[in-house]
């Protein structure tokens, strides 16, 4: 059974040199660095006790004192003990050296392993590790080498500063601060400034950071899936005779790299969560299946963001924009749309006339388009199909290289744009095709959101036998996945 800080220190006190229980101290202090103060407050403790003793004799007397100082007798030690007046200076000057000592040794040790180990566990969820890993616990730090699981999730934080979000079975060897090799599994990776050029080998691929918030997920024999949600990460292909990365991909952009070849395959749908780090450039079983469109071809990286129970304040609402959904008012966002699931479509779809998105819609919904109030010709397919629920929410701008805004916070607060609300009811899983807008640069493009829909009981309504999907005999580009 592991000792306490208190069984530790009681060993030290009769065997100052004992190395096992110097070791013992370091693991527990290494472990829980908030164990340093109640380490020095006991050595400040035990250590004017000691001074005390040491300087205790027939009569202690360190400073003169009034005679009026009662005098008492042990009749034990046969010893007179005058109660002395001790000098407030002299206990602070004695105590603060004993404590900047301790503290000193306590700190030095916490440092010299600090130093001696890659990073720190900040949590964990359901961790099984694998036998031959490294086991750390919830606040404590690991070394360089394997972590690998089998199941569950956790996020930790190399020493550089980089935080690392990783989810299900995964193995991950950890190189240097600044590197690590992702041999399956995945991961989320949130990299500040001063980190810039941390870097994760894949089976696949080398990706290098450059100021970036990114996921990575390697799947045995399958490649290597890269999303970019916020700056850039350059892609390096394995086996592959340039020297330069295949490409730089930015915000917003998403692909997968496989092992001898020369290009990057589209991912065209990412699904997250809004209130965590987990992701998926699988197709999910949400309410919205996949969302794909007509203009992307092969030299276009860029992703649908399905974010599920994520319409909050202030979520992002395009993929290629850093503007954010909130309410009008200080009520918030429209109960109707409240927490649903939401697409982040891109701002720059609506310079194109042509433009189509297909939704596959995976079970009865409410599916509804936010439309901007500038748009003064409101387009057929939406006039045919949808209906204005009358409802509006905000749009509150932020940084754009046209304009250097900012963002506030909270329902309300500095909303530049105003969409009114349309809805669509989709009593059966199928396809539906939007169109665009027009062409117009003088406004935003729409946003789109989903709900679940019950439908009323019908007695005459026979189980569904087929469902009706009108976007397989057209173009839209489903990437490689």
């Amino acid at each position: 059974m592991p000792k306490t800080l208190q069984q530790v220190i009681a060993e030290l006190i009769e065997r100052p040199n004992d190395d096992e229980a110097r070791e013992q101290l370091s693991q527990l202090i290494t472990a829980q660095p908030e164990l340093i103060n109640e380490y020095a407050e006991q050595w400040h403790a035990h250590s004017l006790l000691e001074w005390t003793h040491s300087h205790s004799g027939n009569v202690v007397d360190l400073q003169p004192v009034s005679p009026a100082a009662p005098i008492w007798h042990d009749p034990e030690r046969q010893v007179l003990l005058r109660t002395t007046e001790f000098s407030p200076t002299l206990l602070r000057r004695t105590s603060f050296v004993i404590v900047a000592s301790l503290l000193g040794v306590a700190i030095g040790i916490w440092s010299l392993h600090y130093w001696n180990t890659s990073g720190q566990l900040i949590s964990a969820r359901n961790i099984v590790w694998e036998h031959e890993s490294q086991s750390p616990t919830a606040g404590g730090r690991f070394r360089k080498g394997v972590l690998a699981a089998t199941s569950g999730s956790c996020e930790l934080q190399l020493n550089s500063g980089v935080e690392l979000s990783l989810e299900g079975a995964f193995r991950l060897d950890i190189v240097n601060d600044m590197l690590v090799e992702l041999r399956y599994g995945q991961v989320r990776a949130q990299v500040p400034p001063n980190a810039k050029g941390f870097s994760i080998d894949t089976p696949d691929s080398l990706l290098v950071d450059q100021g970036t918030e990114f996921g990575v997920n390697a799947e045995t024999g399958k490649g290597t899936k890269v999303v970019v949600f916020r700056g850039e990460v350059d892609v390096r292909g394995k086996e592959v005779t340039q020297q330069e990365p295949l490409r730089r991909l930015t915000q917003g952009e998403a692909a997968q790299v496989r092992v001898g070849r020369d290009y990057l395959n589209r991912i065209t749908q990412v699904t997250s969560g809004v209130k965590d780090h987990r992701w998926s450039a699988n197709t999910s079983p949400s309410t919205l299946l996949s969302v794909r469109d007509n203009i992307r071809g092969s030299d276009s990286l860029k992703y649908y963001n399905v974010v599920v129970n994520g319409l909050h304040e202030d979520v992002p609402a395009w993929v290629d924009r850093v503007h954010q959904w909130n309410g009008v008012t200080t009520d918030g966002i429209p109960k109707i749309v409240r927490g649903a699931e939401y697409v982040m479509t891109f701002n720059e779809d609506r310079y194109i006339p042509s433009f189509e998105m297909c939704v596959t819609v995976h079970r009865p919904a409410i599916l509804y388009v936010f439309v901007d109030n500038r748009v003064q010709t409101m387009p057929s397919w939406l006039l045919a199909d949808f209906e204005d629920t009358g409802e509006e929410i905000g749009l509150d701008e932020g940084w754009h290289v046209y304009h250097q805004r900012q963002a506030a916070l909270g329902a309300g607060q500095s909303i530049d744009q105003y969409f009114s609300i349309w809805r669509k009811i989709v009593d059966e899983p199928q396809d539906i095709v939007l169109g665009g807008l027009g062409g117009h640069p003088n406004f935003g493009m729409y946003g789109l959101a989903a709900t679940p829909y019950e439908a009323p009981m019908d007695p005459a309504r026979k189980e569904i036998e087929s469902t009706t999907f009108t976007c397989s005999d057209r173009q839209y580009d489903s990437g490689d996945q």
